[in-house]
């Protein structure tokens, strides 16, 4: 007598986060239905290089984004056990973007006694783009920036938290 197990379809519903930097490395977690600890998954993000899947559970499984030298979306491929290749039947798309590059901050050194004192820093760099969750990191304590676009330059507007108590930064 012959057991079978009839066993979920492989199918992926989305993930997060749906981008990431051209620079690659960023963990994203796929979620869905059909995912085995015995399956072989690797991930096209779309370039031609894959990188292996860690399977989590049944309906969860990560794998790093790759590296791309273009800016734009791709259509992730999965491949199973080296011989099936598929988009997870719904398709889910990766968007690559260019890592934004910081190069000084105005003004470059700034005693701050109080946030009451107009101590904000900017810091000004390429491929700053507006986003709801920039962090500004002061020491050990973290504040959130503001996108500014003033005279068609852009930077982040930083503000010290107000209990930084005279730290040099």
């Amino acid at each position: 007598p012959f057991l079978t197990k009839l066993l979920d379809p492989f199918a992926v519903h989305g993930m997060n986060p749906e981008n990431g930097p051209a620079n690659g490395a960023t963990k994203v977690l796929f979620y869905g239905r059909g995912f085995y600890n015995d399956m072989n998954l690797v991930c096209d993000f779309g370039t031609g290089q894959v990188t292996p899947a860690v399977i989590l559970n049944r309906n969860e499984f990560e794998c790093n984004s790759t590296v791309s030298n273009e800016i734009r979306d791709f259509k992730i491929n999965f491949q199973i056990n080296q011989n099936i290749t598929t988009d997870g039947i719904n398709g889910v798309y990766y968007g690559y973007y260019k890592q934004p590059e910081l190069f000084f901050t105005t003004p470059s050194k700034i005693a701050i006694y109080n946030n009451g004192s107009n101590s904000k820093i900017k810091i000004h760099g390429c491929g700053i783009v507006e986003q709801t969750d920039t962090r500004c990191k002061f020491n050990n304590k973290i504040t959130i920036g503001d996108y500014v676009l003033e005279n068609g330059k852009d930077f982040i507007d930083c503000e010290p938290p107000g209990d930084m108590g005279g730290v040099k930064t």
